[in-house]
């Protein structure tokens, strides 16, 4: 498993995007949600005072189908696209290099962001490039993503990074209602009217 994390230059929407399931983000389909406006708040745009230091963890954890993964890559994205941050997204069944992380980092001079779904499949690979920014001296915020229950049965030794949790549940009057709008106008609704029938 030789594979990098992905980087999101900021502005750069491709192809490669739309195909590896940065499609729906990029054209802006996913529904706006209070939570990731409180995760881009305390884990993207805190300043290094406010932070408890250096490295710091954060998990976005819910049941299975309430949106964690979207959650994850809008914060990713809108980390990466409108405030202009060095965003890392692992790919599944990529693995975490912590020298290229370190060539990152000593190259940008900034906090990396590195974003991990699924996180009870890479526990390991967490505490190891934790520990080694930590000893290495790099400024890296984790934010991963997990299900209530695999966080609680194999996510137990990243407790010890004092790790902020973001709950993700079930969807707010406003948050139900905000789809409807969004599709409005769409290739979808523009066929739908021009059709005699459904």
């Amino acid at each position: 498993m030789t594979s990098n994390p992905e980087v999101l230059p900021p502005g750069l929407i491709s192809a490669v995007e739309a195909q590896s399931g940065w499609g729906g983000i990029e054209k802006n389909l996913d529904v706006s949600r209070s939570i990731t406006d409180s995760l881009v708040v305390d884990a993207i745009l805190a300043s290094d005072a406010e932070r408890p230091g250096r490295v710091d963890l954060y998990a976005v954890k819910g049941p299975t189908g309430n949106g964690k993964t979207i959650v994850l890559k809008r914060a990713a994205w809108m980390a990466a696209h409108d405030y202009d941050k060095v965003v890392l997204f692992l790919k599944m069944g990529g693995a975490i290099r912590n020298d290229a992380l370190e060539e990152i980092y000593r190259y940008t001079q900034e906090r990396l962001f590195l974003f991990i779904d699924k996180a009870a499949l890479y526990v390991e690979d967490i505490r190891r490039v934790i520990e080694f920014a930590k000893s290495h001296d790099l400024r890296l915020t984790v934010i991963v993503a997990e299900r209530d229950a695999e966080w609680n049965v194999r996510c137990e030794s990243l407790e010890k990074y004092s790790v902020r949790e973001f709950l993700v549940r079930y969807l707010s009057e406003r948050e139900i209602r905000a789809p409807s709008t969004k599709i409005r106008g769409t290739r979808f609704t523009r066929t739908a009217q021009g059709t005699s029938g459904f």
